[in-house]
C-alpha cells in the first residue's frame, strides 16, 4: 500500500515528532510512505529530512497555478492509494479541486487547530474533509465540534503521542542560554498564532516577575504571531527571561530539563504538547479546554487553569516551584497516560487500522 503525506511546511512541530513516530512503528508493516511538504514561501530545513526516513519532495508555490501543478504532479508521480492530508485547515482556496483529482482516496488529519478554523473553515477545507474517506481527530470533543459546522462521514479519534529516549549526553540550555544553572525553565512549544493564546502566557511571566527573578520561558516554535509576541515581551520588560529560540527536530532533548511544559490553547483538540510532556517525564499544565479534561485531571496528572487565566497559570508554575514532590507525583501518574491513551503503539496502530480499512474499502 502507498501513502503519500502532505504535510504544510508551516507546522512542523508537533505533525513531524508524530510523523516519525509513525513511520518508525510501521516499518515492518507492508506500507510504503512517501513525505510531500509544501509551502508559499519556506524551504524545508535539513533537519527534518534526517529526522524522517521516508522519500521526501518539497513544492514551493511560487504562483497559485505553477505551484499547484507541481503540487498535483508529485503526488501522481508517487502513485498513492491513500492521500494523508496533515492539518487540511490550512489549505486555501487556490487548491479547491485540484487535489482530489489524482485519485487517491483522502484521508486527513485534524490536529489541534483553534476552533474558529472549524467555526469558520475554509472553502478548501470544507471541500476535502466532507469529501475525505475518513478524519482523524484529536479528541472526542473536537469530533463532536466539528460535526457541528462540518458535513463529516467515517471519522475516530487518536490521542497525539511521541516517544523519545532520554540521554545523558545533552545540550545544557542554561548555557546556551547564557542563565543561572539555578534558574527554572518553562517551555511551551508549537506554532505562533492566536488560537495558542501564548499572549496569557506572557502576561503570566510578568506576574510570577513580582514574586522571584528566576523563572525563565523559553518558546520552541515559528509562526505569523512572533514579531507580535516578541514586542509583547519587550513592552513588559520581559525579553530577559522570555526566549523566542525557533523550532528544531532536537527540541525534545532540550524540553526535559524544563520544569513544565505549557499548553495556552483553548480549542478542543488534545495538544501535542501533552504527548511531548508525557513522554519527557515532566509536567504538563493546561488551559482546561474540553479535549483536554477527557485526558488530565488537575492536581493528578497534570495541572490545570481557566483558558485565559494567567493568574491561575502564575499560581500553578509556583507551585511546581516551591513543592518538588507535586511534580514528582504529576509526573507518575501521567505515566499511566503514556501506557494507554497516549501509548505509541496504540496511536501507529490506529492509524495503520484506518489506512489498512481505507484501502479496503
Amino acid at each position: 500500500m502507498r501513502i503519500t503525506h502532505l504535510i504544510p511546511m508551516s507546522t512542523l512541530g508537533g505533525p513531524i515528532n508524530q510523523l516519525s513516530l509513525l513511520l518508525s512503528e510501521s516499518s515492518t508493516c507492508q506500507l510504503d510512505h512517501s513525505l510531500l511538504f509544501w509551502s508559499r514561501d519556506k524551504d524545508l530545513p535539513d533537519s527534518v529530512r534526517t529526522n524522517l526516513d521516508a522519500p521526501i519532495s518539497t513544492v514551493r508555490s511560487h504562483g497559485i497555478l505553477g505551484g499547484l501543478k507541481q503540487l498535483r504532479r508529485c503526488i501522481s508521480q508517487s502513485k498513492p492509494d491513500i492521500l494523508h492530508i496533515w492539518h487540511p485547515y490550512l489549505l486555501n482556496w487556490e487548491h479547491l479541486g485540484l487535489l482530489h483529482r489524482v485519485g487517491a482516496k483522502i484521508v486527513c488529519s485534524m490536529g489541534n487547530p483553534a476552533d474558529r478554523w472549524i467555526r469558520y473553515p475554509t472553502h478548501a477545507f470544507k471541500f476535502y474533509v466532507r469529501r475525505s474517506d475518513h478524519v482523524i481527530f484529536s479528541s472526542t470533543a473536537q469530533q463532536e465540534f466539528a460535526q457541528q459546522f462540518l458535513k463529516i462521514g467515517a471519522s475516530s479519534v487518536v490521542y497525539p503521542s511521541e516517544q523519545f529516549t532520554k540521554s545523558d549526553h545533552k545540550a545544557d540550555i542554561r548555557q546556551e542560554l547564557g542563565i543561572s544553572q539555578t534558574s527554572f525553565i518553562i517551555g511551551a512549544a508549537g506554532r505562533l498564532i492566536p488560537g495558542k493564546r501564548l499572549k496569557d502566557l506572557i502576561w503570566s511571566m510578568e506576574i510570577l516577575k513580582t514574586v522571584r527573578d528566576d523563572i525563565h520561558l523559553v518558546v520552541w516554535g515559528d509562526g505569523p504571531q512572533l514579531k507580535i509576541l516578541q514586542e509583547y515581551a519587550r513592552e513588559l520588560d520581559l525579553l530577559s527571561h522570555i526566549h523566542f529560540v525557533g523550532w528544531a527536530t532536537d527540541f525534545q532533548s532540550r524540553v526535559q530539563d524544563c520544569l513544565c511544559l505549557i499548553s495556552c490553547s483553548d480549542a478542543h483538540g488534545v495538544s501535542a504538547c501533552a504527548a511531548t510532556a508525557s513522554s519527557a517525564g515532566i509536567p504538563f499544565v493546561s488551559a482546561g479546554a474540553k479535549g483536554t479534561l477527557e485526558l488530565f485531571v488537575n492536581g493528578k496528572n497534570s495541572l490545570l487553569f481557566g483558558p485565559g487565566d494567567s493568574g491561575s497559570l502564575a499560581r500553578c508554575i509556583n507551585n511546581l516551584v516551591e513543592d518538588k514532590s507535586l511534580s514528582s507525583q504529576l509526573v507518575t501518574d501521567a505515566k499511566l497516560l503514556q501506557e494507554t491513551a497516549l501509548s505509541p503503539s496504540r496511536f501507529a496502530d490506529s492509524y495503520l487500522k484506518v489506512f489498512h480499512t481505507v484501502a479496503n474499502e
